[in-house]
């Protein structure tokens, strides 16, 4: 499928780590791309172009209902670019954390890499739950979040959709 706009995310703190592409660096391609993109934006920080995650209430993985209990102690478990920053965002909501788990980006979760933790509650990221959703526990919960795009992003990607044809009307 042809790309009509392409977008380009970088992690506020991490940038881009050592330079390399993966599996030496974190990079999936050269910064060298960046001249071809549409827009960067920065997830977190300051710039312009940036946006950042706004928490919303956990959520049942099995179910995708609301918490209904008061959780308090937790093993985070994430597959994700920076884990540190979804256990900041659990601990700013004062949950402590038992224990972190780092998996590889874009892992594929096994009912087996959850036997270590028994019945002990589970809290992840919204997009490991959509992974484990077929064998999750009730006390397995999940953190959702939103983009807050700063105006400049809106005001681009609006000015960009014109351009393509894909927004008429705007």
């Amino acid at each position: 499928m042809p790309r009509s706009i392409e977008c380009c995310i970088v992690d506020s703190e991490r940038r881009f780590g050592n330079g390399f592409v993966m599996p030496a660096g974190p990079l999936r391609e050269t910064t060298k791309r960046l001249q071809s993109v549409d827009i960067v934006i920065e997830n977190g920080g300051e710039a312009n172009n940036s946006y950042t995650l706004q928490v919303s209430s956990l959520r049942l993985v099995n179910s995708s209902d609301d918490a209904k209990s008061n959780v308090s102690e937790v093993h985070a478990i994430s597959a994700i670019g920076n884990p540190k920053r979804f256990e900041n965002s659990l601990e700013a909501q004062n949950i402590k954390l038992l224990s972190t788990h780092h998996f590889r980006d874009h892992y594929a979760y096994t009912a087996d890499d959850f036997i270590q933790f028994g019945d002990d509650c589970i809290i992840m990221t919204e997009k490991d739950a959509v992974k484990c959703k077929s064998f999750a526990k009730s006390n397995w919960y999940y953190l959702p979040v939103d983009a807050e795009p700063t105006d400049a992003v809106i005001k681009k990607l609006n000015s960009l959709l014109k351009e393509k044809g894909i927004l008429n009307g705007l």
